[in-house]
C-alpha cells in the first residue's frame, strides 16, 4: 500500500536465502513468502501474481490454510477488471532521484546491481565487500525496509 512493491522480490529473496542457506529456524515457510510476494504484486502486475499463485497451487506440499488463501486470491484476480489495477504514476512509493536514469559511464565499465541484476543507471552505492553495488536509489529504498546489507552479511548500510 505504501508503494514499495519494487522491493518485494529482493526482500523475499533475502528471506529465502536466510532460511535456505543459513538454516535458521524462521517462523515463516517458503510457501508463505511466495504467497506474500504474489499478494503484494497483485495490484501492479496481476498476470505475474496469477502465475505465482497458480504455481503455488500446483505444489502438492502446499499446506491447506495457504491453499485456501491462494484459491481466494486467484478468484479475486480473475474477477478483477483492468480499471482495478493501480497506475504506475506518482503517488506513494519510492523516491525517484534526479539523474537516476542517466547512464553513469560507458557500458563496458557499468556496474551491475545485486538487487536487480541490471546495469546501474545513475549513481552507484558500493556495498561492504567493495565488489558489489546497488544504485543509490535502490540503496535508499532498501534502507526504508531493511537496515542491513542485501548481501546478508549482517552489516548495516548507510547510503546517506
Amino acid at each position: 500500500m505504501l508503494g514499495y512493491h519494487e522491493l518485494m522480490f529482493p526482500l523475499a529473496q533475502t528471506l529465502r536465502n536466510i532460511i535456505t542457506h543459513q538454516n535458521l529456524n524462521f517462523p515463516v515457510s517458503l510457501f508463505e513468502i511466495s504467497l506474500l510476494e504474489a499478494s503484494s504484486t497483485a495490484h501492479r502486475a496481476p498476470s505475474h501474481a496469477l502465475s505465482q499463485l497458480t504455481s503455488l497451487l500446483g505444489n502438492p506440499e502446499l499446506p491447506a490454510h495457504l491453499r485456501l488463501a491462494c484459491e481466494r486470491q486467484v478468484a479475486a484476480l480473475e474477477q478483477r477488471t483492468p480499471a482495478d489495477e493501480w497506475s504506475t504514476g506518482d503517488g506513494p512509493g519510492l523516491l525517484k532521484l534526479a539523474g537516476s536514469h542517466l547512464p553513469s559511464c560507458y557500458k563496458k565499465y557499468a556496474k551491475t546491481s545485486v538487487l536487480t541484476n541490471q546495469l546501474i543507471r545513475g549513481p552507484a552505492f558500493e556495498l561492504e565487500d567493495k565488489r558489489n553495488f546497488v544504485s543509490l536509489a535502490d540503496a535508499l529504498a532498501w534502507v526504508r525496509v531493511n537496515a542491513f546489507s542485501p548481501l546478508n552479511t549482517g552489516c548495516k548500510i548507510n547510503p546517506i
